[in-house]
């Protein structure tokens, strides 16, 4: 049990800073509040103690459990005491009563009260906080004057009763409580700018010295380094101390490159110096000869020749500290040992330059892809493609596997069932070529981000028929926008008109259909939001970019003129079965008809309370296929005879609601794990595990079972059935325990204000509190059920680990069935690092912030990839690696 203090901010109308070279807010503190000194915005903190204090709150732990058990329940039912989830609970209760304005005295000697609350020194004290007073054995409610003075006090008392409250609830008490994060509203009020600070994260004391956090952005970092500067140039080595720390911690190049250029301006840290000290074995404090340092110097290269570099930077550093001239004729009379080419260089200057070279390439983070309108779902791809080494290496060496559509012999294949001529081979080939082209800048590059060209983009989003009819509606749009009197003043007929119009190529036409179609009548792209028109645009796209890398690529093998193999469909693609058994309706004999196909990507839909392995059961397991042949039944199982090496699977989230005819996302919870293993789907097993798969069918039809017993009980679907609308059940949409609770309150009051009905009351009180306990305890029951029945299930298949695949990527949508923002996870394996591409922005991610609960949210997985666990070292490579330049090699 803790203590909280509330924080109550005044503030002006949030804002961002508008100071002119101002990233954010700067605050200071001023005597009794914070001001920016950029554009003087000013925030108010007070911080209030707790009204329900900690003694008290101990003085309740030490007579109370936390909560009491179903077994305890069971076990001892005639000795049901008070617990502290009981006693937060009633006083909760109580407190919103007076708020309301319901004011009612308590019988002390009440059984349902001295089972909930309690009556002893420590329950008494908390009753005498929200104004009662104990007279001849009742609770005397305050008067209606004393809540109205005392209503904002009252509201606190409620937010720390709930906040105690929902610390010590028991794992089975549904009840949601009205409590929220104040993170969001203090962050808009304090003027947190999300693109500079994303995240949250553990506050690192370098980054608190700064104001920030530890996933704040690298130009952030730099501009808060140098404002403390300015206001505290004294401290300068502490600071850039703090700035070397970051800069280690985040491995960042451009933190790491500020570092070297503040050591090229004489700077040092305290840690630098501390630390040069002690190599030499003087004190930091205690004046020592320049002449003696130099000995010393000496005395260690000797000694340590391999170490020698080591030691001039230690030398280094004192001379800069004590702005030595004699230290420093003597570094330039000592060289380093370097090659020969950098004597030529400043001494200072060069040790900063190779140290930001090594540490750069030695670091080897990822480049971003700037957002060129709306296209943050295409970044994601790309980046994913980049990674996978075959599609990487056969792009940047597509000469060698292009396809020669000029040869007198070559002829039309197909893909797919679509005939590939020569223009549309020409026109994939430009494709490739330009993938090329951003694959060589994303290996080689030193800026953060680079964009693509828009003939890329612009080439994934719209397939050749889109481009026709993008084109014939430019045209149709030209010919209509020319005015009737122009048409009769010019000698010109339509035809001729039509004619002029179509030499504009049709690239060019759909091109600016494309900017039209996704920028008109459109918010602008924001930093939370960038809008696309169907949340199926990553889907298409995917299907375009593989389409066109295909077509350009000359067939491994072809079948009938249909190009079977190539390294997409060796990289992506599997073989399944399907099996469908049914009754012939004239013969009634049983039929099994079986017909073996590709696949290219899984499906699985997203629902609450399942998670992957569910899916792909309810994929490749026996289903029902309704009014097959005649009305009846078939049943449809798949498996699979060959797995592709880089598995992609779909989470379906968007859904129909027949209901209201509309299209809608859901954002249920899907638990994925790291390595999954897919021997249960195999062709290979299929018979073997027969029995199997018709005890997880049995096991899951139970848990159905259990989940609607405790959905009746929590959603209380009976009462919204009631065809009586003003009855008690369809008026309070409560779980049953809770109503049947609520009841009991209302004739415990009854049972206060009309004492001779007291004894039928009681009866009716006790029934209804009876009647409550059995629905948690059925609903306690069936949620155990339901934990041992997945378990069941998870370990059904536990000894089958021969195909196992590796989580690689992520793909995350924020936002609803028609609009949104992507971005995309990835994992380094031989770091054991997962990244965050968000457009521009790519950044080192905690791997718990993959694999967290996203219920409530609509930032959720909805396409995840897996690659084979054995050959996952030759399927990818997250961070491609760099080549150190040959001159420093040589050094």
């Amino acid at each position: 049990m803790t203590c909280h203090y509330g924080i109550e901010l005044l503030a002006e109308t949030p804002r961002f800073c508008t100071a002119n070279q101002y990233q954010t807010h700067h605050y200071h503190y001023k005597t009794d509040h914070y001001q920016c000194c950029g554009c003087s915005y000013t925030i108010q903190a007070t911080f209030n103690p707790p009204l329900v204090s900690l003694d008290l709150l101990g003085r309740l732990a030490a007579t109370r459990p936390n909560y009491q058990t179903l077994a305890d329940r069971i076990s001892q039912p005639d000795k049901i005491l008070p617990t502290l989830e009981t006693t937060f609970t009633a006083a909760l209760q109580f407190t919103k009563d007076l708020i309301k304005g319901s004011r009612r005295d308590i019988n002390s000697r009440n059984v349902n009260l001295e089972i909930k609350l309690g009556v002893d020194p420590a329950s008494i004290e908390l009753l005498n906080l929200l104004g009662f007073e104990l007279k001849d054995s009742f609770f005397i409610a305050p008067s209606e004057a004393y809540v109205t003075v005392n209503k904002d006090r009252l509201l606190r008392i409620q937010h720390e009763l709930a906040l105690f409250l929902e610390s010590c609830r028991s794992p089975t008490n549904n009840t949601a409580l009205d409590i929220s994060s104040a993170n969001p509203l203090i962050a808009e009020w304090v003027g947190v700018n999300e693109i500079l600070e994303p995240t949250t994260g553990r506050q690192v004391e370098t980054f608190r010295l700064f104001g920030t956090i530890p996933t704040a952005k690298d130009d952030l970092v730099i501009w808060l380094y140098q404002m403390v500067l300015k206001e505290h140039p004294n401290d300068s080595a502490m600071y850039l101390d703090c700035l070397i720390d970051a800069a280690n911690l985040s491995r960042s190049n451009l933190l790491l490159t500020e570092v070297a250029l503040e050591r090229s301006r004489g700077k040092v840290g305290y840690k630098e110096i501390r630390e040069a000290c002690e190599n030499f074995d003087i004190k930091q404090d205690v004046a020592v000869d320049d002449r003696l340092l130099t000995e010393l110097y000496r005395i260690k290269v000797s000694d340590e020749p391999h170490n020698k570099n080591k030691h001039r930077d230690h030398l280094k550093v004192i001379a800069i500290a004590r702005r030595s001239e004699a230290l420093y004729d003597f570094l330039k009379d000592e060289p380093p040992k370097v090659h020969k080419v950098f004597l030529l260089l400043d001494v200072f200057l060069f040790f900063s330059f190779l140290e930001i070279v090594i540490k750069r390439e030695s670091v080897c983070i990822p480049v971003g892809l700037n957002n060129i309108g709306n296209t943050c779902y295409f970044n994601s791809l790309l980046q994913y493609y980049f990674t996978l080494l075959p599609l990487r290496k056969t792009v940047l060496n597509i000469d060698s596997y292009v396809e020669n559509e000029d040869d007198p012999n070559w002829v039309p294949k197909k893909i797919g069932g679509i005939t590939v001529d020569q223009h549309e081979v020409r026109r994939a080939k430009k494709f490739v070529y330009l993938l090329r082209s951003l694959f060589i800048n994303l290996q080689n590059t030193s800026q953060r981000a680079i964009s693509p060209e828009y003939d890329l983009a612009y080439m994934a989003l719209l397939n050749e028929k889109d481009v026709e009819e993008a084109a014939a509606e430019a045209a149709a749009e030209a010919v209509a926008s020319v005015s009737a009197s122009a048409v009769e003043a010019s000698s010109t007929p339509i035809e001729s008109l039509q004619t002029i119009d179509q030499q504009n190529t049709k690239e060019k036409e759909a091109k600016e259909v494309y900017k039209f179609h996704y920028n008109k009548n459109l918010n602008p792209p924001t930093h939370t939001h960038i809008y696309i028109y169907l949340y199926s645009c990553f889907l298409e796209c995917m299907d375009n970019v593989t389409y066109l890398i295909e077509a350009a690529l000359k067939p491994v093998e072809t079948q009938d003129g249909e190009q079977v193999r190539d390294m997409v469909r060796d990289l992506f693609y599997g073989k399944a079965r399907q099996i469908l058994t049914y009754q012939d309706t004239q013969t009634s004999q049983n039929i099994k008809k079986i017909k073996e196909e590709e696949f290219s990507h899984l499906i699985v839909d997203a629902a609450q309370g399942k998670d992957l392995y569910d899916g792909l059961d309810e994929y490749f397991f026996a289903d029902q296929v309704e009014n097959f042949q005649g009305g009846r039944e078939a049943t449809r199982e798949v498996t699979v005879s060959t797995f592709p090496p880089v598995l992609q699977i779909i989470v379906q989230r968007v859904q129909f609601d027949r209901a209201t005819a509309n299209v809608y996302k859901s954002n249920a919870f899907i638990q994925f794990e790291k390595i999954i293993y897919l021997d249960r789907y195999a062709d290979r097993n299929f018979d073997s595990l027969a029995e199997k798969r018709a005890e997880v069918t049995n096991w899951r039809k139970e848990e159905e079972i259990h989940k609607a017993k405790i959905d009746e009980l929590i959603n209380n679907k009976a009462s919204k059935s009631c065809e009586n609308k003003g009855s008690l059940g369809y008026a309070y949409q409560i779980p049953v325990p809770d109503m049947l609770e609520a009841t009991a309150n209302i004739l415990e009051i009854q049972m206060a204000q009309q004492p001779q009905n007291a004894e039928q009351h009681e009866a009716a009180i006790q029934f209804l509190l009876k009647e409550a306990r059995e629905a948690r305890e059925t609903i306690q029951e069936s949620t155990c059920a339901i934990e041992v029945l997945r378990s069941k299930i998870k370990n059904q298949y536990s000894s089958l680990t021969k195909d196992a695949y590796r989580i690689h990527a992520v793909f995350i949508h924020q936002g609803q069935a028609n609009y949104g923002h992507y971005w995309v996870y990835m994992y380094d394996k031989p770091t054991d690092q997962w990244w965050k591409y968000n457009d521009s922005h790519v950044t080192k991610v905690e791997e718990a912030e993959l694999f967290r609960d996203t219920s409530g949210s609509t930032a959720n997985p909805y396409f995840l990839v897996y690659v084979r666990e054995e050959d996952s070292d030759a399927l990818v490579e997250t961070v491609a690696k760099k080549e150190i330049p040959h001159v420093l090699s040589a050094a």
